[in-house]
């Protein structure tokens, strides 16, 4: 009797162990829906790039764990606006602003002055799965030389971004200006004492299970 209490209790002791592994699992793999932020819901250890020091004709440039391609670096003598030259616009062809992330993040956002038009900022993970997106209409938007400018920024809570794309929906002309693209990751949360006792005794018990086999 006393044999199959203690073994009824180890199994019960094995299936919250296994049970709590799952879970902590879970837990960091869960995706947070994107929401949307302005520049000061950044954390102070967000990096900050703003093209400086980047030649006017270069189509790709990198830096940190930045990557932007599919527009040209340009000037840009507006004043009033966030964006100093240089900067980053889509040139003639229209096409949308890529940002790869060597390593994924957790957040990112941009300055920009568009073309009297809405502009959107989509997000995706490793996989080309579309994680969330969102758009801004230029109307209300503050005028510079004619021109809406202002910030656009998702945050997911996790480091699921691995790219983002930023657009309009124009087809030519030099659509939208970019700068100062700002991101962030965040700590990835280690296993708490209650869960690494839970593996440990995972664990003994699966040693156990063993020597009596």
């Amino acid at each position: 009797m006393k044999k199959t209490l203690e073994g009824s209790i180890q199994q019960n002791i094995i299936k919250t162990a296994y049970l709590s592994f799952i879970v902590f699992c879970l837990s960091l793999g869960q995706v947070a829906n994107a929401i949307p932020i302005d520049r000061v819901d950044f954390s102070g250890s967000a990096i900050t790039y703003g093209f400086d020091g980047e030649s006017s004709g270069t189509t790709t440039v990198s830096s940190d764990i930045l990557t932007v391609s599919q527009g040209v670096v340009s000037g840009y003598d507006w004043t009033g606006t966030p964006l100093i030259e240089p900067t980053y616009n889509n040139q003639n062809d229209g096409l949308a602003a890529r940002l790869d992330f060597f390593s994924n993040v957790s957040a990112i956002g941009l300055d920009f002055v568009s073309d009297n038009t809405t502009v959107s900022l989509s997000i995706f993970d490793s996989t080309d799965t579309f994680i969330e997106s969102i758009e801004i209409s230029d109307l209300g938007l503050p005028l510079q030389n004619g021109e809406p400018s202002g910030f656009i920024g998702l945050d997911t809570g996790v480091n699921n971004i691995a790219y983002a794309i930023f657009d309009t929906p124009y087809q030519q002309g030099f659509d939208f200006y970019i700068d100062n693209i700002i991101y962030q990751q965040v700590d990835v949360p280690e296993p708490s004492p209650l869960v690494l006792i839970a593996l440990g005794l995972l664990a003994i018990g699966f040693i156990k299970r063993k020597d009596s086999a």
